[in-house]
């Protein structure tokens, strides 16, 4: 007689197969359900390895890895986990042995075994919760969209890891240049000229079939998208009509192909003209060129490939056993991402044949655009099951691909541990395959894992080999998007000097390739890196640049990041109401949905508002960017907001000591700025000696940063504390720390007029004054620091 078990909250039907969360059926495969109950039904005892596979699969021939899959899932499904191991207990070298508290009682037909969840439909739409690749035979690498998260440009490398894993595709073929095509060289392959024939996909889907079957021969082929944002930019453009020079001049290809589709009454016929990419115009009758028909379009456009990949000096790709209707299917599908059109490709898999809808192929893809239009959170079960399927097991490929889309759901869901260890596993699956592109993506995504674990070194290790993967691709899209990755991240670590040189590159990438969003987001975070080095000259030429782009920018957030990231060059070079009118036009907008654009503005209007002595405003700024800076990432953002906001506070006459460390409880008291803080506080208090000491430690821990706006925060003020206790003579060596940037900015060109004023030096303080004069802006110079001084 069919039982239930129950534990915790849990009751798992034996009969009708089910798990029931309180009143909640728990999506499952069929293989993790029979893992949970082998190991119930046993739990008086260990159950050994061997036993266990020989349960779930029928067979022996199982990893550990795979093994391991099926008992993690098994523990999310009970609420377990590997570390507390309420349900499970792993024993070493041994199996897994069933603790929980477990009852059982007879079942007596559950209403819920006919009224199962939607959760669990195997639905086309269901099916579609997945992540995609294309199929082994076409080798065509997923397309990534022009659309970058918008956190990409203050966040750190695992905000980051959404925008390699569920949009940036990096692809790459690493292998060396054929003899016509020098190394340093890549193919370009342009749209399809489509003649007698209103099938409009193959514009696209037929381009992107060359590239990928070119690169699958080992050529070096930059990505469908990195040719079709070119030639976007061309198209916005009234002065330049001829794709061919537009690729030449941003991708400086060695080979153009130009592909002619015609359908006549025979079938079709393709034609390849390939021009060399620096002499194209010059000798346009050399080029060569190659023709195929067929019955069917695609097998015209492999035809002719494979004579062009024979040319070139290079054996075209072995093709296992295909179905050509399926492959169509997605590369159809494939000219609608492309296209950026989401909606439209996830109909064309929906609409398939059911025989064609079960392939793991087009689930994976029905995924992938659940992935690409921001669904992350609903692929996990189709992937496990998939993952379970025999067919993805019997395929390297296939079994690393959809590993790689469970590293982002992973990721997406914070499990940073679990997505490291599967993506590690998608990376051994690869192992001695050639497809590079699908390496790159595990090592990229891993690289956001690790980062997100705080193992900085190993993250930057992963991301260096995907580097080199996608320079010998010649893949500039995929590259920019990794120089603006590892920018960021080097943002982040308070590395200016490494960020600044990634992210110029990067940027300039972005302008050739037109990708406005990108833009503006790398930009963003260039310009908040050469505000760290006192480089306003620099940021504000970033900020130009980026500003240029306004008017082609419509989306609302970032558009508020343009804003605020102006305005605080701005307020930096003294423009205060220039800087104020952008603030004010954040403010007559909707409010951005992400918190931290919110709080990146109010930060910007805090400060403004402190220079300007409204400091009830300051204040109340303070708290709201505080409040929404919440992330560790803000950790030197924070401590300088809790500097500002104490001294406006002490300016009103309030007391501070509650809510000056209240908010930054999580950052310690290394952040120089806080250190500062602490010493103000104790000035208040009249304690010299812990402010003194709190003033040392904070100009050791700037020195020890390297970032030159924590050195010029701690040296301004423990250097006027020492000016205001008399003490000039120790004060030089403070003040002297600042002398390098006195010339351009204009905290320490007005302290080193104080400082000669304090001397009695009128030559080096009129020198000062007139460089404080020069910077000032519509920032005052107090009335006694312009008279000469005595002596």
């Amino acid at each position: 007689m069919p039982v239930n078990y129950r534990f915790g909250e849990y009751r798992l039907c034996a009969g009708s197969r089910e798990l029931f969360h309180r009143d909640h059926a728990v999506p499952m495969s069929s293989r993790v359900f029979d893992c949970l109950l082998y190991l119930i039904e046993h739990r008086d005892r260990a159950v050994g390895r061997d036993e266990l596979v020989a349960a779930v699969w029928g067979r022996v021939d199982v990893t550990d890895a795979q093994l391991g899959q099926i008992v993690l899932r098994v523990r999310r499904a009970v609420d377990d986990d590997g570390n507390e191991q309420r349900a499970i207990r792993t024993m070493p070298k041994f199996g897994y042995h069933w603790v929980a508290e477990t009852r059982v009682e007879p079942d007596g037909g559950s209403r819920e075994s006919t009224q199962r969840s939607a959760t669990t439909s195997t639905s086309p739409e269901a099916v579609a919760a997945a992540v995609g690749a294309p199929p082994p035979s076409s080798n065509l690498a997923a397309p990534a969209t022009r659309r970058v998260p918008l956190l990409l440009a203050f966040a750190a490398l695992l905000a980051i890891a959404v925008v390699i894993a569920a949009v940036v595709a990096l692809r790459l073929r690493r292998a060396s240049g054929p003899d016509v095509v020098q190394d340093s060289s890549a193919i370009v392959v342009l749209p399809v000229t489509v003649s007698g024939s209103d099938e409009s996909w193959l514009r696209l889907g037929a381009m992107d079939a060359i590239a990928g079957r070119l690169r699958a021969s080992g050529l070096r082929v930059p990505t469908s998208e990195s040719v079709l944002a070119v030639l976007g930019s061309r198209e916005k453009s009234t002065t330049d009509s001829d794709p061919t020079s537009t690729v030449r001049r941003a991708l400086d290809p060695g080979l153009i192909v130009r592909p002619t589709l015609e359908r006549n009454s025979r079938g079709w016929h393709l034609r390849l003209e390939s021009a060399a990419g620096a002499h194209a115009d010059a000798n346009p009758g050399d080029s060569p060129q190659l023709e195929a028909d067929a019955s069917e379009p695609l097998i015209a456009v492999r035809l002719a490939t494979d004579r062009l990949i024979a040319q070139l000096g290079r054996t075209p790709p072995l093709l296992g056993e295909t179905d050509p209707h399926l492959e169509e299917t997605l590369q159809r599908a494939e000219a609608a991402l492309l296209g950026n059109q989401i909606d439209v490709a996830r109909s064309i898999l929906q609409n398939a044949p059911a025989l064609e809808r079960a392939q793991p192929e087009l689930r994976l893809w029905l995924a992938r655009v659940a992935l690409r239009a921001g669904r992350a959170a609903e692929v996990e079960s189709e992937l496990n099951s998939l993952l379970d399927d025999e067919s993805t097991t019997r395929n390297p490929l296939l079994r690393a691909r959809t590993l790689i889309g469970l590293g982002v759901v992973d990721i997406n869901a914070t499990r940073y541990a679990e997505a490291e260890r599967v993506l590690t596993e998608a990376i051994d699956a690869l192992k001695g395959l050639p497809y590079p592109l699908d390496r790159s993506q595990a090592l990229g995504n891993r690289a956001a894992s690790r980062a997100a674990l705080g193992r900085g070194e190993q993250a930057l290790s992963d991301l260096a080999a995907a580097r080199v993967e996608i320079e010998q691709a010649g893949d500039v899209m995929g590259l920019a998007r990794l120089d603006m990755i590892e920018g960021t991240f080097e943002a982040k670590r308070g590395r200016a000097d490494r960020a600044v040189p990634l992210l110029q590159r990067a940027a300039a990438a972005f302008a050739r390739l037109d990708a406005v969003d990108e833009r503006v987001l790398t930009t963003a975070t260039l310009v908040a890196s050469q505000l760290q080095q006192i480089d306003y000259a620099g940021a504000l030429a970033s900020s130009d640049r980026a500003w240029a782009l306004k008017v082609r920018i419509p989306d609302p957030e970032l558009l508020s990041l343009l804003l605020s990231s102006r305005a605080g060059v701005l307020l930096a070079l003294g423009r205060r109401a220039e800087a104020d009118a952008l603030l004010s036009e954040i403010e007559r907008r909707p409010l951005p949905a992400k918190e931290e654009f919110v709080g990146l503005a109010d930060q910007v209007r805090a400060q403004l508002a402190l220079e300007r002595a409204d400091m009830a405003e300051a204040v109340a700024r303070a708290d709201s960017a505080l409040q929404r800076l919440v992330d560790p990432e803000y950790a030197a953002a924070r401590a300088r907001l809790a500097l500002l906001r104490q001294r406006a506070s002490i300016a009103l006459d309030r007391d501070t000591q509650q809510a000056s460390t209240d908010p930054l409880t999580s950052i310690g008291d290394t952040q120089p700025a806080l250190l500062i803080a602490a010493a103000e506080r104790a000035v208040r208090q009249r304690d010299d000696a812990a402010a003194e000491q709190n003033f040392r430690a904070s100009l050791s821990r700037a020195d020890i940063g390297g970032e030159a706006e924590d050195i010029i925060i701690a040296a301004d003020a423990y250097g006027r504390w020492l000016l205001g206790h008399g003490r000039v003579d120790d004060a030089v060596a403070v003040v002297g720390r600042t002398s390098a940037w006195a010339d351009r900015d204009f905290r320490c060109a007005l302290l080193a007029a104080e400082l000669f004023h304090s001397l009695g030096r009128a030559g080096p303080w009129s020198s000062a004054l007139s460089k404080a004069e020069h910077l000032a802006g519509e920032r005052a110079i107090p009335d006694e620091l312009r008279k000469p001084p005595a002596g």
